[in-house]
């Protein structure tokens, strides 16, 4: 990364894995079990090291949950939105 505008697209990134593991820690049990193949303990667990240990992010798992995890995570999710719907 290099320049202003990969730094706030990092700090972006952050902020939006910051919230997605906020929103997660607060589905309950009977939501996160319907689909245990995502790896939920990990998504809390970025989350919790993204809000509280800064200075220890890796840019690369950051960069690689975005482009490998991301779309993983949310065609499992709207997978079971479908199964609930």
């Amino acid at each position: 990364m290099n320049g202003a505008s990969d730094e706030k697209t990092l700090y972006a990134i952050l902020h939006a894995l910051q919230y997605i593991g906020e929103a997660v820690s607060r589905l309950p049990n009977e939501v996160t079990d319907l689909a245990p193949q995502i790896p939920w303990a990990k998504i809390k667990a970025m989350r919790n090291l993204i809000a509280h240990d800064y200075a220890g992010i890796d840019t690369a798992v950051v960069w690689e949950t975005v482009r490998q995890r991301l779309p993983e995570l949310r065609a499992a999710i709207e997978a079971m939105l479908q199964r609930l719907s």
